[in-house]
């Protein structure tokens, strides 16, 4: 078989191996350098009589995830208290750990930057009790450790009702009827 580069983590009792060179050939000579804080690996890769040097480097964005309102619609008023939404699952290289989302009055808010909901779990509801503009805040979490710029959908929350309908007074004729034109 093919040489690879094998990678492990240990994690609790259990060490956990991954393939970092998902190439075809045989890579070998592997080796770590570290360079302004971050760690790149660097192997050569043989395929068909051809050589050539492989770098990972280090995983540092994650795609912001795109928020779908459930049971509202964005921007428009709404009486409710609970604001429902879904998102999707962002392509990732490490791989996404989780999400975190809460609800703010600034258009430029963002969430905790702390997992609230893991990859499998992609509804989330937020309670709003005041009326007005808010926000929905919501980013993602790689298993690198990095976090998505914020997505932000807005809500406005709207229980007071109009006030009665008031008619202003028709000039009339002589008889007491509605000028017309």
């Amino acid at each position: 078989g093919d040489y690879h580069v094998i990678i492990s983590d240990f994690n609790g009792i259990l060490w956990r191996d991954k393939d970092i060179s998902l190439m075809e050939g045989d890579s070998i000579f592997s080796q770590p350098v570290e360079a302004d804080g971050s760690l790149y690996i660097l192997w050569e890769n043989i395929r068909n009589n051809k050589s050539r040097i492989v770098m990972l480097t280090p995983d540092t964005t994650v795609e912001s995830p795109v928020i779908t309102p459930l049971n509202f619609v964005s921007a428009r008023r709404s009486s409710r208290d609970r604001y429902s939404f879904s998102w999707n699952l962002p392509d990732d290289a490490s791989g996404i750990a989780g999400f975190s989302y809460s609800a703010g009055r600034s258009r430029l808010g963002s969430p905790p930057r702390k997992i609230t909901n893991t990859s499998r779990q992609l509804r989330g509801e937020v309670e709003i009790k005041e009326d007005g503009q808010w926000y929905i805040y919501l980013a993602a979490s790689d298993y690198a450790g990095n976090w998505s710029e914020t997505s932000v959908i807005p809500v406005y929350r709207d229980t007071v009702p109009p006030g009665p309908v008031v008619f202003e007074e028709m000039e009339k004729d002589d008889t007491g009827f509605v000028k017309s034109n």
